[in-house]
């Protein structure tokens, strides 16, 4: 699914470049689309897929997945190199002293815990065009060499959003691949040699500290797996001191028990460096969908709007049939003497302004609300939540209604009735002309909601 939506970005992006839609164009295929006016990413990829046959061949979207593809394989094929490396290194036993299971432990346990770390801080700044934590990602680096030896051809602007979820997603697999790489050598050298693991630090820790230590480690699976928690006994018995090339005789007469590390060592994999991770990539994952929303959205915002709003015109190109009544419902218009209003609200209109049209009305009011402009989607949602009761609403005649506004209305008009009242310019005393009244009334008629009512 991110990839389909990634390709819709793409294409999105070449086609508003490089060709030219008129509104009456995009407002024809909104009306033959009508049924998806209300999934804007559905209408967006629905005019993507008609216009595709406009680009060029192959699309940037092609060339693109072509270059990621590339860097995907790649990168999978290093990590998973690197990780079988790391874990022999690691592994390696001759027979001459026994393994050190904290370098094992470290990577596999505390260096996936600070990562994620980093990658939980990278995400608080994923919006950022420059991202020092991410630009720090192997996949970063790799992602810029393949490119740069790919093409040169392909000029286009990602979204932040896009291009920083996209890294970490990748990062974040890669140290899964590396992570599972590391498992398979672990259980491979348990199959294939007899290993023998102890442990060892210049550091002034006792057996019952180094205990309590490693029975944090193993909370998570302490209940389900009691086999890989190691005892107070092991971890004495396993204690190496070195002198010159003697190994003392505790460990000596334990070969067989120092075997058994292998357990404990497999679930620190398992839980830190595998299941841990796979859950933030989940997390990442739904991130960087919601990103590629967010950004489709933000690119066809322009396409959407003439696709959803009425084509207003001086002059008419084609005879329209006249909506019959059974099409077009009348709008009450209220002329009332009503002057006195619970709430008084302003679409993209400051409360000065607001409080002057009172003024000039003589409308008393107990709450101004300003909604719409810079407003938040919540803080409208908070101003309707308060709402129980009749409620004036000021829109300006001139700009013609949008698609948040309809949302706002319709969600309004579902708590209380609406006084829906259009205002004028200065210039012409506030007044709304008969042509800004009609396309506004027009709009409200085709909303069949009894709820509202026009004002002029």
């Amino acid at each position: 699914m991110s990839s389909s939506l990634l390709k819709t970005y793409i294409d999105l992006y070449q086609l508003i470049k490089t060709q030219d839609q008129t509104h009456e164009e995009s407002r024809r295929f909104g009306l033959a689309h009508s049924n998806l006016l209300t999934n804007p990413i559905e209408l967006l990829d629905a005019w993507r897929r008609s216009q595709l046959h406009l680009l060029p061949h192959p699309s940037y979207s092609k060339r693109i997945e072509d270059i990621l593809f590339r860097v995907t394989t790649l990168s999978f094929i290093l990590s998973f190199l690197f990780g079988i490396f790391s874990g022999m290194g690691l592994l390696y036993y001759n027979g001459d002293a026994p393994i050190n299971l904290l370098y094992f432990l470290t990577l596999v346990s505390f260096v996936p815990i600070i990562t994620m770390v980093f990658t939980l801080l990278a995400i608080l700044s994923a919006n950022k065009s420059k991202n020092i934590l991410i630009s720090i990602s192997p996949t970063y680096w790799i992602e810029k060499i393949v490119r740069h030896f790919s093409t040169k051809e392909i000029e286009i602007y990602y979204n932040p959003l896009i291009s920083n979820w996209l890294l970490l997603k990748r990062s974040l697999l890669l140290g899964i691949i590396f992570s599972f790489a590391i498992l398979i050598v672990l259980l491979v050298s348990v199959l294939t040699k007899d290993i023998a693991f102890s442990w060892s630090t210049t550091l002034q820790i006792t057996p019952q500290e180094f205990h309590t230590l490693l029975l944090a480690i193993a909370l998570p699976w302490q209940e389900l797996v009691p086999q890989a928690v190691p005892s107070l006994e092991l971890i004495q018995k396993s204690q190496y001191f070195r002198l010159g090339n003697m190994l003392n005789s505790q460990l000596l007469d334990n070969t067989m028990l120092l075997g058994e590390w292998w357990k404990f060592l497999a679930m620190s994999t398992i839980v830190y460096a595998l299941l841990l991770r796979i859950a933030l990539f989940g997390f990442i994952s739904w991130g960087y969908k919601r990103a590629l929303y967010h950004s489709i959205l933000l690119l066809g915002k322009d396409i959407l709007y003439q696709m959803q709003e009425p084509l207003v015109s001086t002059q008419a190109l084609t005879k329209e049939t006249p909506l019959s009544p059974s099409q077009e419902a009348e709008v009450p218009t209220t002329k009332s003497l009503q002057q006195s209003y619970p709430y008084v609200i302003g679409w993209a209109i400051d409360e000065s302004t607001i409080q002057l049209h009172n003024q000039r009305e003589a409308i008393e009011t107990a709450i101004i609300y300003q909604a719409g402009g810079n407003n938040s989607l919540e803080e409208d949602q908070e101003i309707i939540d308060t709402i129980h009761t009749t409620a004036l609403l000021y829109v300006k005649s001139w700009e013609p209604p949008t698609m948040d506004f309809i949302d706002f209305l319709m969600d309004l008009s579902s708590k209380s009735s609406v006084i829906l009242y259009p205002l004028g310019t200065i210039e012409n005393h506030y007044m709304p002309t008969d042509e800004e009244f009609a396309i506004w009334e027009r709009k409200v008629s085709l909303l069949k909601n009894d709820t509202i009512r026009m004002k002029r």
